[in-house]
């Protein structure tokens, strides 16, 4: 019996001997994957220049608008041609041009820093055309436009009339205006001091200068008549007109001599600005000798005497950039020679008898009202002390805002506002104001509005579009009144896509200016028509579109299948070109491995997403790095990378041992023994291994031990 078993397992035995070399024989050629290798693509060096933006910033009351083909995109060196077209009702009023785009930006502090803008040359060709050459960066164009009644207000149509007295009268029109129509009748009534009479009335004829100055013809008068009320009269003939009204007592000035120039005067509280020989005009190469005395317990601060110039008003206005030179005489009196222009002669005094503590507040105002201070003397206050005043509005006029900044002195002695350093107002019951005199000057400014300026009732929409354009769908104006849905439309510019909209609420400041509420926003609605539409609240809003370039060429979809997924070289590529060579790698988790990859074509759908097109494929090139490549098509792709589980797969072994061992003989009877030499002559001679399994033979041996 025994030897009938041990013939049966050498039979066993050898027929296993001669399998393994059989299996191996017979083993597949395993190849790496192969692909189509593509063609090279030459790249190259992009021929066309990209195009520049040009920006476009406009007031409200009009538009900008480019001419040709091109909407914001222009060649360096491009004569670019744009119009300034004014809505109904109002003027353009301005056309400038910016080297910079932006007026500031944020830093990543979160401050805010301003960009000194860099003017542009613009030409203006007329009738509301303009242009200017492509410079070889981005740029802005700014038009300003105003109301009617603004610019009537700021321009008046006709001739302008001048007026020239000095200081002890005062002349004034019946009209309400210093410009008149050539042939209308000006009437015009002249006020005096006590004591002091009219000796000569002279109106010269005068003509416009380039700078906007005008100047009396010599020898040249206008008629004028005398009225029983007091009033004179003259008919405005087609060229400006200056009115000079001499007193008794005048000298110095020769009413038909053209040489005499006027001398303005202009000094603080605490002294006195007086001339010692002659009044307000003196020749040209004349000596003027002044004084300029502080009173008790200020003393002289700052005393200049600046070259003059007349306004589109008649007043004299120092130009700060030209001094005269003047001498101190040293008892009080100052003296200069008379240049062939007008003269500022400016005094400021400080008081020193309160010391330090004592600071000098300036009032500034615009037409249309006034600005008063409740002790009308003053003109300085006390650290610490409240000062009051009060604001009279004129008829047709309202009031526009009320602004209390810290001021300084300049190197001229004038004082001047510290930019985004207000102080708080305080409005009283009765209708009057103050504000707590802070250790430094203080400059008072209020401006007025007049007809036309009022807004319409409601709260102000504006909008903030820099890359497309926009537009009210309902009839709103600007404005809208609480619970009134705006509906509005945004439309990018070619080259951006519009990636959401907001609807910021906002805030108006003590000086006028809309300011929105961080983190404040209302809900905005998109309409399946493509608009936008919100429910107006009880503020003004700022509609707010943020948009992105859009970016160049197709879109490159990623989808990795369960167990890996796919990285790209360029990590940040979603969009190629025609003709670029994407690159990227397909990465297994543990326990999975690549199958293959596949590119597949893909079309777009009507919802702006892509659909991979059944059958189409991309050829893939597998590269030595481990990568893959494709070449972008002409339209959108999506790339897939398939992967499945590793299973525990044989490994070939040719270092297998030549004994094993076993732990069956002899123990478990007939079917154990037969059971465990399979196993063994089945591992050692397969060429592999199965590592749970603890039995081997060698490959060519013939025999074993198994214990």
């Amino acid at each position: 019996m025994q030897k009938h078993i041990f013939a049966l397992l050498l039979a066993v035995f050898l027929a296993f001997s001669l399998t393994p070399s059989a299996k191996a024989e017979e083993a597949p050629d395993v190849q790496p994957e192969q692909f189509e290798q593509p063609e090279s693509v030459d790249l190259g060096e992009a021929d066309e220049q990209e195009p520049i933006f040009v920006s476009r910033s406009w007031t409200m009351g009009g538009t900008i608008e480019f001419l040709g083909e091109n909407d914001c995109y222009f060649e360096e060196g491009e004569e670019v041609l744009f119009r300034a077209v004014a809505e109904e009702g109002y003027v353009l009023f301005t056309v400038k041009g910016f080297n910079n785009i932006y007026n500031g930006y944020y830093t990543e502090d979160g401050s805010y820093v301003e960009i000194e803008d860099s003017i542009m040359e613009i030409n203006d060709l007329g009738d509301g055309l303009y242009s200017f050459i492509m410079p070889d960066h981005s740029v802005r164009v700014y038009a300003e436009f105003w109301t009617e009644q603004d610019w009537q207000n700021a321009f008046p149509e006709g001739y302008f009339a001048g007026r020239f007295c000095d200081s002890r009268g005062s002349i004034e029109f019946l009209k309400d205006t210093m410009f008149f129509e050539e042939g209308e009748e000006v009437f015009f009534y002249i006020t005096t001091e006590e004591d002091v009479t009219v000796s000569d009335v002279v109106i010269h004829n005068s003509r416009e200068l380039e700078d906007g100055s005008v100047e009396p013809i010599e020898n040249s008068f206008v008629a004028f008549s005398t009225h029983e009320d007091g009033t004179y009269s003259f008919i405005m003939p087609a060229n400006p007109v200056q009115i000079f009204v001499s007193f008794d007592g005048d000298q110095g000035y020769n009413w038909g001599n053209t040489d005499g120039y006027f001398i303005c005067r202009s000094w603080t509280m605490g002294g006195t600005l007086e001339f010692v020989n002659g009044w307000d005009y003196a020749e040209a190469g004349e000596e003027v000798v002044f004084s300029a005395v502080a009173e008790e317990g200020y003393t002289l601060e700052s005393l200049r005497v600046f070259n003059g110039y007349f306004d589109e008003e008649g007043c004299i206005n120092p130009n700060e950039d030209s001094n005269v030179e003047f001498t101190d005489n040293g008892d009080g009196t100052y003296s200069f020679i008379m240049p062939d222009n007008p003269v500022y002669i400016d005094a400021v005094y400080s008081d020193g008898q309160n010391g330090d503590d004592t600071y000098f507040v300036c009032r500034s105002w615009t037409n249309g009202g006034t600005l008063e201070f409740l002790d009308e003397e003053q003109s300085y206050a006390k650290a610490g002390e409240e000062v009051f005043f009060s604001v009279t509005v004129d008829d047709g006029f309202t009031l526009g805002f009320i602004r209390v900044s810290n001021g300084f002195l300049d190197e001229n002695g004038y004082l001047s506002p510290i930019e985004d350093s207000e102080l708080e107002v305080i409005e009283h019951a009765d209708g009057t104001y103050s504000f707590i005199m802070p250790d430094n000057p203080v400059y008072v400014y209020v401006e007025f509005f007049g007809e036309g300026y009022g807004l319409p009732d409601g709260y102000f929409v504006g909008n903030c579009v820099e890359f497309g354009e926009f537009e009210f769908v309902n009839d709103i104006d600007w404005f809208a009144t609480e619970g009134t849905e705006v509906i509005f439309r945004i439309n990018a510019y070619e080259g951006y896509v519009l990636d959401r909209v907001e609807v910021l609420n906002c805030i108006v400041t003590e000086d006028g200016i809309i300011e929105p509420v961080e983190g404040s926003l209302t809900e905005v609605t998109e309409n399946a028509d493509g608009t936008y539409s919100f429910v107006m609240p009880a503020n003004p809003v700022i509609i707010n579109a943020v948009m992105y370039e859009a970016p160049i060429g197709n879109f490159i979809g990623r989808c990795p299948q369960e167990g890996g997924d796919l990285e790209f070289v360029n990590d940040d590529q979603w969009f190629a070109t025609e003709g670029e060579v994407v690159s990227f790698r397909a990465v297994a988790e543990q326990g999975y491995e690549l199958d293959r990859v596949e590119v597949m074509n893909c079309r777009e759908l009507e919802n702006g997403g892509l659909e991979a097109i059944d059958g189409s494929y991309v050829t893939v090139t597998k590269n030595a790095d481990g990568t893959y490549s494709f070449v972008m098509p002409d339209n959108g792709v999506q790339v897939f990378a398939f992967f499945k589980e590793k299973v525990t797969t044989p490994v070939y072994n040719p270092y297998c041992p030549t004994f094993g061992w076993g732990w069956g003989f002899g123990f478990g009877g007939y079917n154990n023994i037969f059971n465990m030499v399979h196993h063994q002559i089945w591992n050692a001679f397969n060429y592999y291994h199965y590592p749970t399994h603890h039995g081997m033979m060698g490959r060519n041996c013939g025999w074993g031990f198994f214990f």
